[in-house]
């Protein structure tokens, strides 16, 4: 099963997976982490390279900021 594994943060990363195997994989950093990471996830999804999704559950822990209420706003962008 072919699945597309997205880690989200200030520093996003997706992985295309095929068992325990990585096929392809990008990261993106900055103010344009999204939109790079977001080309790779369509193009996969869109050439029926992926059959799942999976979405590391972010976490807020006592001392986050910012950048993990970022973290969950880009995973509802994705």
């Amino acid at each position: 099963m072919r699945v597309i594994g997205i880690d989200p943060g200030k520093t996003i990363g997706v992985c295309l997976y095929d068992g325990n195997k990585v096929i392809d994989a990008v990261e993106g950093k900055g103010s344009t982490a999204l939109l790079t990471v977001r080309d790779f996830v369509s193009d996969w999804v869109n050439t029926d390279k992926a059959e799942a999704i999976a979405i590391e559950w972010p976490r807020i822990y006592s001392k986050a900021g910012n950048e993990v209420a970022d973290t969950c706003i880009q995973t509802g962008m994705l």
